[in-house]
């Protein structure tokens, strides 16, 4: 099996697993995979929303885990600056120490991720 069918297939399997999350009320995250000759292993989450306040799975990650960097569940998708570039705020890694604030930049769309302390609200 070689990396491009392997691609084909992923698109294959997520086109059918949305169907069984769709059924069940799920969210379906569908991220990568690994690939031998043989051996093709989709890595396949299905997660429940909890919190009533969330519309997503990556809303729900910032509603539990913004209160740790001293942010509101409110600040989800606020426009910040970051370094004079306009961002909006997409999640927090709290793994991550040095660097847990995950921004989206407003002109190129790209992620970056960033200190709390480098992180000005609009």
């Amino acid at each position: 099996m070689d990396k491009e069918m392997a691609r084909v297939m992923h698109k294959d399997v997520e086109t059918v697993m949305a169907l069984v999350a769709e059924r069940h009320g799920v969210k379906l995250i569908m991220k990568g995979g690994s690939f031998t000759d043989r051996v093709y292993k989709p890595r396949i989450e299905f997660v429940e929303l909890v919190d009533s306040d969330a519309t997503n799975v990556a809303q729900q990650e910032w509603n539990t885990y913004c209160h740790l960097l001293g942010f509101e569940k409110s600040d989800y998708l606020r426009h910040v600056l970051i370094n004079g570039r306009r961002a909006k705020l997409v999640a927090i890694k709290p793994r991550n120490r040095k660097y847990p604030v995950i921004v989206e930049m407003l002109d190129d769309n790209s992620r970056r991720k960033c200190t709390q302390s480098s992180v000005y609200f609009l």
